[in-house]
């Protein structure tokens, strides 16, 4: 008879607990949002920032956030318009633990939609005791590091999937596959202090692994095209125009280094250089003697053939002056 008497008593004493967090606001839960509510326009903001790319097969397994956790950080941080800001769209403050917006949010804008889920993401951060006021680098290290994925890669993901789908050839593929890779390196560069990438998952729910993404194409979630491209290690030895070519302006030898191409010819001593964009190179050319535009450098761009064996393009003089085609042929 104690003993229940003794439990009656407990969950009545954690009753009383629990509706006075409810009122002083001290315990808050996933749907406290009112979707009218100043709160419910940002909310709506973050779900499209999170969702915009749902229609994709890489939205299965890469996420900007886990959905409970931002709910939660908005309900438990105040929410205020401040007309006075100057130098963003919203800014958090730890200090108050309030996100200031510098107008009403629109769903509808990108910029702002992915602004507050920038302001949110400080604010798990503070509740994670990880908010440093005196360096910005260290600050913006996390949401530096996720920003630049979802603005290089993503539509980098984007273009691969829809190329796939239109029955791109392997090659073009590879110069897109080329460019996910490479932002994906750089995504580490953008700040001086690296982003606790150990934590992104535990803290955010933040899900970007390109080594998972490939086995999830190669299992057979991205398309039969993409299946394929996997399976048959098509997404290996990427650097499709290294080599020396047979060319109108002479032997031209191309070194490719990741998305960079860099490259001498015959006639003149010619270099070029440029940066890979799906199946194509874009940049420029340089021949003796001055090695300067608009008479002795200008533009290119190249466009390699289906099997990689030959290529077609164009040069001009300086950046808009008069040129010619380009062409050449694989020798090895």
């Amino acid at each position: 008879m104690n003993r229940r008497k003794n439990l009656k008593i407990g969950l009545l004493i954690l009753s009383i607990i629990i509706v006075q967090s409810l009122f002083w606001g001290t315990i808050a839960f996933a749907g406290d949002i009112n979707p009218k509510s100043l709160k419910g326009q940002c909310w709506k903001s973050v779900l499209n920032f999170m969702n915009k790319h749902d229609k994709y097969s890489f939205a299965k397994i890469i996420k900007a956030g886990k959905v409970d956790t931002y709910k939660n950080a908005l309900v438990n941080v105040k929410v205020v318009i401040d007309p006075t800001l100057k130098k963003s769209l919203a800014e958090y403050d730890p200090n108050t633990e309030t996100i200031r917006l510098l107008k009403k949010p629109d769903p509808s804008n990108a910029s702002m939609n992915e602004t507050i889920w920038h302001e949110l993401t400080h604010r798990i951060e503070d509740e994670k005791g990880d908010i440093n006021d005196d360096s910005e680098e260290y600050a913006e290290r996390n949401i530096d590091y996720m920003t630049h994925l979802y603005k290089n890669v993503i539509p980098l993901l984007m273009k691969f999937e829809d190329e796939a789908k239109l029955g791109a050839n392997d090659v073009k593929l590879k110069g897109i596959w080329l460019n996910v890779l490479t932002e994906y390196k750089n995504a580490r560069k953008v700040n001086g202090t690296p982003a606790a990438t150990s934590y992104l998952s535990k803290w955010f729910g933040f899900e970007f692994d390109i080594e998972r993404l490939s086995k999830f194409y190669k299992e057979g979630n991205g398309g039969k095209k993409l299946t394929e491209f996997f399976k048959k290690g098509k997404d290996k030895n990427l650097e499709v125009w290294n080599g020396t070519w047979k060319t109108d302006w002479g032997t031209l030898v191309i070194k490719q280094s990741g998305n960079i191409v860099t490259g001498t010819y015959t006639h003149d001593n010619g270099k070029i250089k440029g940066k890979v964009y799906n199946n194509q190179v874009v940049g420029t050319w340089s021949e003796a003697p001055s090695y300067k535009a608009p008479k002795d450098a200008g533009n290119i761009k190249f466009t390699i053939s289906a099997d990689g064996k030959s290529f077609s393009g164009t040069w001009t003089y300086g950046s808009n002056g008069s040129g010619g085609k380009w062409i050449g042929t694989k020798l090895k």
